[in-house]
């Protein structure tokens, strides 16, 4: 993982974790700007380092580095600082020659083939930092047949779905499960999906590549009002993907309760109150929805809580603190509000977990 960059870094933490703790004697690094480039992570070295009086062996450079003293927790600080700032340059160089390269309508960086197009490479020999260098792409004749066509059948009203389920049915490949790399040996569950979804082919009727359109970050870049034309060749004209766009992108085609509906709105969130464990959904003939504390998932667990859901729900959403509180279940619970207000007069009874009152019940 990067030095550099503000992320986890797992094994890092580790090392961290361990020096604080006690553990360890003495750190290790080939450089240290191969340990730490951050100036906000040093200080936290700095910190346990001198708590724990630990040395850094630096063995590229053959000598040890004491943060414990102030010349040491200084060049500490400087080789963090002279590290910090030659990725940094290095980053914004990345950067300028991307937008460059995006600019003129050039390829950027490597990734996958996009589909309906076929990457040319030039063999730089055995010697070579990279064997492969990827020096244009060519219209994959066959695949740009079969984007044209479900450009087609989309402008006269038919379903991704429909598309996505006639290719499949006709063992149309996606491009992970159909590389055109030379001499790839990689097995089809290491390349990608195998089956089209809707989902997919609308990305590939969206994009701008096939239109001979060069994009960044899902916008078309233009220079002096005008889009700027791709290195590779077009597959459909830019009105027919403007149509496409216009008709893909039309929010009215989204439903407004899209995808699987929510039945338990505080699913993963609930908590035994005997144990800690998290609550689990479940639905009985009797009882309707509910939320509880089952044997396998908290073998530990003796109280085997069970919350009735309509009620529970009710409850937060009513203390809620925030605007519109919890979302509506969008399925019925097998009994009626009706039946849940007569079972909570008996006094026997919980109205909350809706078994027979305990201390816990309050």
């Amino acid at each position: 993982m990067s030095a550099f960059r503000k992320i986890e870094r797992k094994d890092f933490e580790a090392l961290l974790q361990a020096a604080s703790d006690g553990k360890i004697d003495v750190i290790i690094a080939r450089h240290q700007d191969r340990l730490l480039r951050h100036p906000e992570t040093y200080s936290r070295l700095l910190e346990i380092c001198v708590r724990r009086n630990i040395p850094i062996h630096l063995y590229g450079s053959g000598g040890f580095l004491d943060l414990s003293t102030s010349q040491g927790g200084f060049m500490g600080m400087m080789n963090t600082a002279i590290a910090w700032q030659e990725s940094a340059i290095r980053s914004e160089r990345v950067r300028a020659a991307v937008e460059r390269n995006t600019r003129a309508g050039k390829r950027t960086g490597g990734g996958s083939r996009p589909f309906g197009y076929k990457i040319i490479r030039h063999d730089q020999g055995e010697g070579a930092r990279r064997r492969w260098r990827i020096v244009g792409e060519e219209i994959e004749p066959a695949e740009a047949e079969l984007i044209k066509e479900a450009a087609t059948r989309v402008l006269r009203g038919e379903s991704l779905r429909s598309i996505a389920l006639d290719w499949n049915k006709r063992g149309i490949k996606t491009v992970g499960a159909s590389s055109t790399k030379p001499n790839d040996v990689r097995t089809d569950q290491d390349r990608g999906a195998r089956v089209w979804h809707g989902s997919m082919i609308r990305r590939v009727l969206v994009s701008a590549r096939i239109a001979g359109l060069r994009e960044h970050h899902g916008e078309v870049i233009t220079q002096d009002g005008e889009p700027v034309k791709a290195a590779w060749p077009a597959i459909i004209s830019s009105e027919e993907h403007d149509r496409l766009v216009g008709l893909l992108r039309d929010e009215s085609r989204r439903p407004a309760n899209y995808g699987r509906p929510r039945v338990y709105p505080l699913a993963g969130l609930l908590r035994c109150g005997s144990c800690d464990g998290k609550l689990i959904t479940y639905l009985q003939r009797k009882q309707g929805r509910g939320y509880g504390c089952r044997k396998d998932e908290n073998p530990d667990c003796d109280a085997r809580v069970r919350i009735a859901a309509e009620p529970l729900e009710a409850y937060v959403e009513g203390s809620s603190s925030i605007s519109g509180g919890i979302p509506k279940p969008s399925r019925s619970p097998n009994r009626t509000t009706t039946e849940w207000r007569a079972s909570e007069k008996s006094p026997t009874r919980c109205a909350i977990c809706r078994s027979k009152r305990t201390r816990r019940c309050g």
